[in-house]
């Protein structure tokens, strides 16, 4: 028996703790975090939270895929002319949190890894796009097709 292939649909209102959590799971080992931070318990502790700011922010300025009945997984979206990300939304959302809730040593970092993708964005995409800001899957799912399905809509 092959295991149901994964619907994508969009958030719906409520869901978005619930997708905070798995997204936190699915990048707990994740290295871009693991060097933002390297502490194992403070990830722990602090990217649920970060991921809850994320994904209400791109809520509201793109789109955010989760997988239908159960969240198994999600896709940020941010849409074409939304990039770079908008400070105010940033704020409203939620942002205006992240040094104090990762402190200076891995603000620091987070924002040294957001300039340089800038910087690759602007060089290597010039054009107008979808940005896939984040992509997770909960780990006991992961290769299952559950990625593949939620960046398909877009």
């Amino acid at each position: 028996m092959t295991a149901a292939v994964a619907e994508a649909v969009p958030l719906a209102p409520g869901q978005t703790r619930e997708v905070a959590e798995v997204l936190a799971r699915a990048l707990h080992d994740d290295p871009h975090w693991a060097w933002i931070l390297p502490d194992e318990s403070r990830r722990a502790q602090v990217l649920p939270w970060f991921m809850e700011v994320w994904a209400r922010y791109c809520g509201k300025c793109g789109v955010v895929h989760t997988t239908a009945g159960k969240v198994e997984g999600a896709a940020l979206w941010i849409p074409p002319g939304k990039y770079p990300l908008s400070v105010v939304r940033l704020i409203l959302a939620g942002m205006m949190l992240v040094p104090l809730k990762l402190g200076r040593a891995a603000f620091g970092r987070l924002m040294s890894g957001v300039n340089y993708e800038a910087r690759l964005h602007k060089r290597d995409v010039p054009s107008r796009h979808w940005y896939l800001a984040t992509l997770g899957v909960d780990p006991p799912r992961q290769g299952q097709g559950i990625g593949s399905a939620l960046i398909q809509p877009v």
